[in-house]
């Protein structure tokens, strides 16, 4: 699902995600520096849809200009790249999924939900508010 996170500017950068039960642990978005597309928005912030905390934009060669839209969200942890680029960044860490596989209290009132649940949940509490 394509997701419209706002830069605090006010306009709408989509973003790409099969996760987003894990937009709660959104820290950081990334864009690789040779696209164009991006020019110019490393440093800028964007709020995070539903969750409302604002996340920096930075650049990073790992992040696929050819994958989804070109920006990839960084929640810890959804995979090794959110690790990788986690470490490398310096950037902070919300623990979002238990390790009974449910949502923490960082989840709001998706907590308690098991991953399949919380992404259904967040999946219409999105639509919701579109």
């Amino acid at each position: 699902m394509t997701l419209a996170f706002r830069l605090e500017e006010g306009d709408i950068l989509p973003i790409a995600t099969t996760r987003p039960e894990l937009l709660p642990a959104c820290v950081a978005a990334f864009v690789h520096p040779e696209d164009e597309r991006y020019r110019g928005l490393a440093g800028r912030r964007l709020v995070v849809p539903l969750f409302g905390q604002s996340v920096p934009i930075l650049e990073d060669p790992g992040a696929d200009p050819q994958k989804g839209t070109g920006v990839v969200m960084c929640c810890t942890f959804g995979d090794t790249a959110d690790v990788a680029w986690w470490y490398q960044h310096e950037l902070p860490v919300i623990e979002v999924m238990g390790p009974d596989g449910c949502l923490t209290q960082a989840a709001g009132k998706f907590a308690g939900l098991a991953a399949g649940e919380a992404r259904q949940a967040v999946r219409e509490a999105l639509s919701a508010q579109a």
